[in-house]
């Protein structure tokens, strides 16, 4: 049992963190993240899994690439693409008569849905000029504290140690300590 906590938690020395990190980032609900280092593969995966919950993410050193990937906009690419899509399919039953026209009510779905473009992902991300250590990654059901950094080398060659926390309370007491932070950044 770790000194503070109530217990529920076990801890876990070496080079494939990567199992209980992206468990936790595959939760259902709010991911609560501090890192001082965050690379691209975790900005990415954290993108993919956005419609799970959102991301409140506290990093002092996240790679340029990957802060840019998580503060993109929306895309909009596709608007011209589902427009074309949609008059193309609005013009078929010209062309082919009226056998064409059981296309139209296809295109309306079809030119709305690529319209729409991406979502913007659900990341919420301070990056606080004072250097932040901590790693914390906190989710509903479980929490992970240790010395990994979120990024490929650290959670899949690096040899970390991390401690895997399951109590309510223990969980309770760290999304405090993260909003502590959160609030004083």
């Amino acid at each position: 049992m770790l000194p503070g906590f109530s217990g529920g938690s076990s801890s876990y020395s070496g080079n494939d963190t990567h199992r209980y990190i992206e468990k936790l980032l595959d939760s259902r609900g709010d991911i609560l993240i501090v890192s001082p280092y965050i690379d691209a593969y975790y900005a990415r995966a954290m993108l993919r899994r956005h419609r799970r919950g959102r991301f409140y993410v506290i990093s002092s050193s996240i790679e340029s690439r990957a802060k840019s990937m998580l503060n993109s906009k929306p895309s909009r690419l596709f608007l011209p693409a589902g427009i074309l899509a949609f008059l193309f399919l609005l013009i078929l039953p010209l062309h082919y008569g009226l056998s064409g026209i059981y296309l139209v009510p296809s295109a309306i779905p079809l030119g709305l849905g690529i319209a729409k473009g991406r979502k913007r992902a659900n990341v919420v991300l301070k990056c606080p000029s004072e250097f932040i250590h901590a790693k914390m990654y906190i989710s509903d059901t479980m929490a992970i504290v240790g010395s990994v950094n979120l990024t490929y080398k650290g959670t899949h060659k690096n040899v970390e140690q991390i401690s895997i926390l399951r109590s309510a309370s223990d969980i309770g007491q760290l999304k405090d300590q993260f909003w502590a932070m959160w609030d004083k950044f």
